[in-house]
């Protein structure tokens, strides 16, 4: 009966683990000590996932497990995608990673990284950890596991892509480029999740049809956020996502930066809130009605992002 209840409400103490979670200042050896592997899938999804962990904990248990373990393997991409120092090492990491999973071989990732934070440890500890994330992903039943391996080599596969196409300084040349590159990171899971969704419904085809027309838009309504509240972070080591940002890092300029990032959150933002019919289109195909723990999921993650982009703008607009 608990089975079909959203995860937080079947599981409340997972939900603590959400509430309790310090996202600014993690408690690493409180993450260190936790052998089980199940726990430790829950003590890191609110540091690894941050604002999407909520969302995953309003599934059903045996979808939430499954998005977790594989938001997990996706941030693993993201870190060794971000932090990697060599840009040889993290191709070589990420061509690895694409095919390790359907082969059973153990992550092998880049020797150096380049370290900013408490945030970047969590996500150098999750490799560490990756044995134990692996364990309990190849373990998930046959369609899950099944998914989740596509997954993670769509994403990787299409990461390698991606790169090809930036500057030296990470930016990617024009906005559909950039639009790619989130449907890469964010459509890749989405379409994990649709899958995972609609297993099983007799209209499931009709569903999936639908979704995909839209999930590029969806994607980029959610990671343009993640892209555009990392703007700082990325910038001090190294990298600029988006062209009028790539002078002050090439030229190493400081006058102006404040405002020019500024002026590039709010043009993010704007780009993105143009994709939010298309984010409630793809939702209405994976996930309708009112009710269903994909639907309460779905809510959650739309008003967390809306409200960042909105909050951009209104600083864009203020005075300075």
């Amino acid at each position: 009966m608990l089975s079909g209840l959203p995860l937080f409400l079947a599981h409340p103490r997972i939900l603590l683990y959400d509430l309790g979670a310090n996202r600014r200042r993690p408690d690493l050896a409180a993450l260190r000590v936790e052998r089980d592997p199940e726990r430790f899938l829950w003590r890191v999804l609110p540091h690894a996932a941050r604002s999407f962990a909520l969302s995953i904990l309003c599934l059903s248990r045996a979808h939430a497990r499954a998005a977790a373990l594989a938001y997990l393997q996706c941030r693993m991409l993201d870190t060794v995608e971000d932090l990697a120092l060599d840009p040889g090492e993290r191709r070589t990491a990420l061509e690895g990673m694409a095919v390790r999973l359907r082969h059973g071989a153990p992550l092998r990732p880049p020797l150096q990284w380049k370290r900013q934070d408490a945030r970047d440890d969590v996500h150098l500890l999750l490799l560490e950890r990756a044995t134990d994330v692996d364990q309990l992903t190849l373990a998930l039943p046959e369609r899950a596991r099944a998914l989740l391996l596509a997954l993670v080599e769509e994403m990787a596969l299409g990461m390698l892509r991606c790169d090809a196409t930036r500057s030296v300084a990470g930016a990617f040349p024009d906005d559909r480029a950039l639009v790619d590159y989130c449907d890469v990171v964010i459509g890749s899971p989405l379409r994990f999740c649709m899958e995972l969704f609609l297993g099983g419904r007799r209209d499931a085809t009709r569903r999936t049809l639908e979704a995909r027309v839209h999930i590029a838009e969806a994607s980029a309504f959610l990671q343009l956020a993640n892209i555009s509240r990392d703007l700082e972070k990325d910038f001090a080591r190294g990298v600029v996502h988006v062209p009028e940002l790539e002078p002050f890092l090439l030229h190493r300029k400081a006058h102006g930066l404040t405002e020019a990032v500024r002026a590039a959150r709010a043009r993010l933002s704007r780009l993105a809130l143009g994709f939010t019919p298309g984010f409630d289109a793809a939702v209405a195909a994976v996930a309708p009605g009112t009710f269903s723990p994909a639907a309460l999921a779905a809510r959650v993650m739309r008003r967390t992002t809306l409200r960042h982009h909105q909050r951009m703008l209104r600083r864009a607009l203020s005075p300075r």
